[in-house]
């Protein structure tokens, strides 16, 4: 008998800190040897099959029927056909085939199922098709034009699907519980499907060992239905790649990192509760992120922030539910960041580090909280929340960055600290006792504040705004009873115009 190998993935280890890459091997093997039942019902095989064939035109067809079967083919030549079919409780296949042309299937059916497939050449074809309970395959294809083909039905099915070369094409589809399927590619034109029906299902396109999966074109396509699926793109490095990850259940995970290339399109779509989404590129231009999240206790980044570092990517994350979380951070030039959240209690953090980005945040719902962090010039920030108790905190440092900020709601807040020359900043409340903190240091600001609802207030550090620079020009609309204006500015040529509607509305400026 030759022993299995039996998959498992036993932990994603992500590292917190935002100078290191993720580290995720995450699929780890622990040996189960076939040998052990082997040895105990060596007696009980009734059927063996061992074919050896050199040359060309060969074709190779084993049926067994019975309980203990093993089947062996070793091919080498041109235009060969294996075919197995093996019916029982115990069958185990190895087919290696060295050639052009050469066309492999494997047919097993019910209980204790090992398919070892290994193809050296071109015009590869495999097919494993393993129905039962304990299900391992593992394909691997050296050469141009190969097509892998696995279908398991059972439990603890176990798929392993490596190919080097070109144009290769694969498909798994697994049922059952506590699944596994890996995708391995080193080449071009790579496709790869895997779907999977059950609880704890792992799938994706992860590098054995943490080294990098090489190549342009490819296509990972994972669709898990089931609780604590866990889908993932790790250790890729490479262009024009195309990964989707869809998840339906409870507490779904899925994770794109250790990612090196540009021009490639990532889709995390997941629907459930307690649902996770990590992001980290190593580097990358031209690529686009989509994550989806409805259910309740969403999570994009949490303990490890989503790091994307490039140019002129697009991000676009949107939350729908309760407790949604999105913590990322943006390191180049060029990126456009959109993030809407629709619930109760979310939560943004973001950091942008380049020139001339883009970032827009909207949130509806209650208690939700902003958190915006950009540095450099000609960046553009845009916050829009409507709902109940916001807090919108803005930090900029840099040149002609623009900030809009606008509240539409109960108890509002927003929070502005601005470093650096010619910014931008437009705030609008529309609702009760909205609260707006300034502190400005620099030139050349142009500041607009407009609030219109009851106790509205404009403020800074110890309840005192600060301009601090020189031409800055300052404008305050105040519509409502109880306004409050008080603050300081500081600097030459600049300018404050208040203007208050209502009563009680109260304006003290200095200026120096």
């Amino acid at each position: 008998m030759k022993s299995q190998t039996k998959l498992s993935l036993i932990s994603l280890a992500i590292t917190a800190s935002l100078a290191l890459p993720v580290s995720a091997t995450g699929f780890s093997i622990s040996e189960t040897a076939s040998t052990q039942k082997s040895a105990a019902v060596a007696a009980a095989i009734n059927n063996q099959s061992t074919v050896n064939q050199t040359g060309e035109g060969q074709d190779v067809q084993v049926s067994q029927t019975g309980t203990r079967h093993v089947s062996e083919i070793a091919q080498i030549g041109n235009d060969q056909i294996a075919e197995v079919t093996q019916s029982g409780d115990w069958q185990e296949s190895y087919i290696t085939s060295e050639g052009d042309g050469n066309v492999i299937t494997t047919n097993q059916v019910d209980d204790w199922h090992i398919a070892n497939v290994g193809v050296n050449g071109n015009d590869n074809q495999v097919t494993v098709d393993q129905s039962g309970f304990w299900n391992t395959s593992e394909t691997t294809a050296v050469g141009n034009d190969n097509i892998a083909d696995t279908l398991q039905s059972g439990d603890q099915n176990n798929s392993i699907i490596q190919h080097i070369g070109d144009d290769n094409l694969t498909q798994t589809t697994q049922y059952g519980a506590t699944n596994l399927a890996v995708f391995r590619v080193e080449g071009n034109g790579n496709d790869g499907t895997i779907t999977q029906d059950g609880n704890n299902n792992q799938a994706g396109l992860v590098a054995p060992g943490g080294t990098p999966n090489v190549g342009d074109g490819n296509s990972l396509f994972v669709d898990q239905s089931g609780d604590e699926n866990f889908g993932a793109v790790i250790g890729v490095y490479g262009n024009d790649n195309s990964f989707e990850i869809n998840q339906s259940g409870f507490s779904n995970t899925g994770v794109v990192a250790s990612l090196t290339g540009s021009s490639n399109d990532i889709v995390i779509d997941q629907s459930g509760d307690l649902n996770g989404a990590v992001i980290e590129f190593a580097n990358g231009n031209d690529n686009e992120v989509f994550i989806f999240q409805d259910g309740t206790g969403n999570q994009v980044g949490d303990n490890n922030v989503a790091v994307i570092s490039g140019n002129d990517n697009m991000i676009d994350i949107d939350q729908s539910g309760t407790a949604n979380l999105t913590e990322f951070e943006t390191i180049g030039d060029g990126n456009t960041i959109t993030v809407m959240q629709d619930g109760e209690t979310n939560y943004v953090a973001s950091g942008t580090y380049g020139f001339d980005n883009e970032v827009s945040i909207s949130s509806e719902g209650i208690n939700n909280e902003v958190a915006v962090f950009v540095e450099l010039d000609e960046n553009a920030v845009t916050v829009d929340q409507s709902g109940n108790t916001n807090f919108a905190y803005v930090d900029t440092f840099g040149f002609e960055n623009e900030v809009t900020v606008e509240q539409v709601g109960d108890d509002n807040e927003a929070s502005l600290t601005n470093w650096g020359t010619a910014q931008v900043i437009d705030i609008a409340q529309d609702g009760e006792f909205n609260l707006t903190d300034v502190v400005v240091f620099g030139d050349e600001h142009v500041i607009d504040i407009a609030q219109e609802g009851d106790g509205n207030w404009v403020g800074g550090d110890d309840g005192y705004f600060l301009v601090d620079g020189y031409s800055n020009n300052l404008t305050i609309s105040q519509m409502g009873n109880d306004n409050l204006v008080i603050g300081s500015q500081i600097g030459n040529n600049g300018m404050i115009n208040v203007s208050q509607t209502g009563d009680f509305n109260t304006a003290t400026v200095y200026q120096n």
